[in-house]
């Protein structure tokens, strides 16, 4: 049996039963012998009774905010993309995205990020200064920011690459 790591989840495999429909369902809780494991053990009512903090963005953080910039300019090359070229955007794969020919999506990808003007794209460098607003690349030049997700698609294009020549071979 998997051992969940957080006693939440516990209460959340047994919730199922309910969604199935089902009458009865039985849970099985499994400790480790350490002071958590054996203190929330001993306050079964631990998950309804604690408050539970809400989750919180490090907006100092570098690797998550740069994910956000890099999460919405894929969007916004995505949807253009789809708006020329129309697909069922629910049958959209990696093997289609990471293809090794030029006009795959994810080199044209870079190229439009090593491309990019802020003059041409004021409705994305609006975007991208809202986006950052507050973090710590505010007052940094969108240009830098989308060149940098075009940096790290090539990254993941290259390791995409690798791993599916790997299960090839």
């Amino acid at each position: 049996m998997r051992q969940s790591p957080h006693p939440a989840n516990y209460l959340q495999r047994a919730g199922r039963a309910g969604r199935r429909r089902e009458t009865r369902s039985t849970a099985v809780t499994l400790c480790k012998s350490n002071p958590h494991d054996q203190n929330v053990f001993l306050n079964t009512r631990w998950a309804f009774d604690a408050k539970l903090p809400p989750p919180v963005v490090s907006l100092n953080s570098a690797v998550i905010v740069q994910r956000h910039v890099n999460a919405m300019i894929l969007a916004h090359f995505l949807a253009n993309l789809l708006k020329t070229n129309p697909q069922d955007m629910t049958r959209l794969n990696c093997g289609w995205f990471f293809e090794d020919r030029e006009e795959a999506p994810s080199k044209r990808f870079v190229r439009w990020c090593e491309a990019y003007l802020p003059t041409a794209q004021e409705q994305v460098d609006g975007g991208l200064r809202r986006l950052v607003r507050h973090t710590l690349f505010e007052g940094q030049e969108t240009e830098r920011l989308v060149r940098q997700a075009g940096v790290e698609m090539e990254v993941a294009f290259d390791e995409w690459q690798a791993e599916w020549q790997a299960l090839i071979e």
